[in-house]
């Protein structure tokens, strides 16, 4: 999971069109009981004043599916794109969509909407279930109520709960930011220094595990560095500028900053300007100020998550099985990454420019994976033990 205090506005601005107008040219590869229909669609993405969010859809042939998705907070650019995803498959795929979050990162009443949404009718539901302790009863009890249309994102099930979950390999996640960041940076084995790596929300164990292999793969590819304790960066923006300017500082040596969470991006940029720094920079967002730092140096590499994926796959994989009148295929699907350095930066620069660019970029993307689902479905517990 990575947590970002408010969208990039031209970027929000170019999921809002793609979800609203220009999904239909998706591939409609994957099960035949679906038929991409002609609907009408009522979009409010993310948005830090609403505690729920909602988009309908409707559609002249097969069985009605009323769904609802419920997301960690509003607000947040990751979730936004995961939310635009989801409405694109819904409106492909003529089913019903409401799609809720509490306004702060509170489980408790991120439950509760789940259940309201279940007894107000839904027939399936997708949920990122943060933290996944907190979920166990929740899940159960979701499962049970829609018949096993219940599937997970964003952290993986705690076994014995739901047997679908639509996400990335956590561990992998650092593992491919720290490696890419280090060769785009041209830091070899002899490279001394520190090296600063954050963690905005402690308390997550996506994070935990995403900070796990940022390490991992630092002491293997800079065995002469000294990784510093990963530091508490803060959610919210002005904090998070605030705890990467004081670590900064007060490691003057640093060689190399990794941030795990949106939000660090631009407080790293922002700090090593301030400070004069030399030290690479290793990020997890790409608004426009890092796409920005990528083309000019000063953001060695980043690495984001195809989030449009994992609502559009949560989404269409729920239609499926509610028409199907079968649950969802068992197992874990990761909707993919995308790698940006210098070499590619332009090309995910024109992606965010417009709804137009965005739907292309993902549209081979949903296509490869939907025309072999199966094989891109990997044991959950395989999942679970990355954790």
């Amino acid at each position: 999971m990575y947590l970002h205090h408010r969208p990039a506005p031209r970027r929000l601005a170019a999921l809002c069109a793609v979800c609203i107008g220009t999904v239909a040219g998706l591939a409609a590869c994957g099960s035949t009981s679906s038929s991409s229909t002609s609907a009408s669609a009522s979009t409010q993405l993310a948005a830090a004043s609403a505690s729920t969010t909602s988009a309908s859809t409707t559609s002249g042939t097969g069985k009605p599916v009323h769904l609802a998705m419920e997301l960690i907070v509003t607000g947040l650019p990751f979730e936004a794109e995961t939310q635009a995803g989801a409405e694109a498959a819904a409106k492909q795929f003529g089913a019903t969509l409401n799609v809720s979050a509490p306004t702060t990162f509170d489980p408790a009443t991120a439950i509760s909407q789940v259940s309201s949404a279940i007894s107000q009718g839904a027939n399936g539901v997708a949920i990122a279930d943060e933290p996944a302790s907190l979920w166990t009863r929740a899940l159960t009890n979701a499962s049970t109520q829609t018949h096993g249309n219940t599937v997970t994102f964003n952290a993986v099930p705690a076994a014995g709960t739901v047997k679908t979950y639509v996400g990335n390999n956590d561990l992998a996640l650092g593992q491919v930011l720290a490696a890419a960041t280090i060769k785009a940076a041209h830091l070899g084995p002899g490279t001394t220094g520190q090296v600063i790596i954050s963690n905005c929300n402690p308390t997550s164990s996506p994070l935990a595990v995403t900070v796990k292999g940022l390490v991992q793969t630092v002491h293997q590819m800079l065995p002469k560095a000294t990784v510093e304790p990963p530091f508490n960066s803060q959610i919210t923006p002005s904090a998070n500028f605030t705890a990467w300017r004081q670590e900064i500082s007060a490691h003057p040596s640093a060689v190399l900053a990794l941030g795990s969470c949106d939000q660090d991006g631009d407080s790293m940029i922002k700090a090593k300007q301030a400070a004069g720094g030399k030290f690479a920079i290793g990020a997890t967002d790409l608004d426009p100020l890092v796409l920005q730092g990528i083309a000019n140096g000063t953001v060695a590499a980043a690495l984001a998550q195809d989030w449009y994926v994992e609502g559009y796959t949560a989404i269409r994989l729920l239609i499926n099985s509610v028409r199907n009148g079968t649950p969802p295929p068992a197992g874990w699907i990761q909707p993919g990454t995308v790698t940006v350095t210098k070499a590619n930066v332009a090309q995910l620069e024109a992606r965010d420019a417009s709804a137009a660019g965005m739907a292309g970029f993902y549209k081979p993307v949903i296509a490869k994976l939907w025309s072999s689902m199966s094989p891109a479905t990997q044991s959950l517990s395989a999942a679970q033990a990355i954790g």
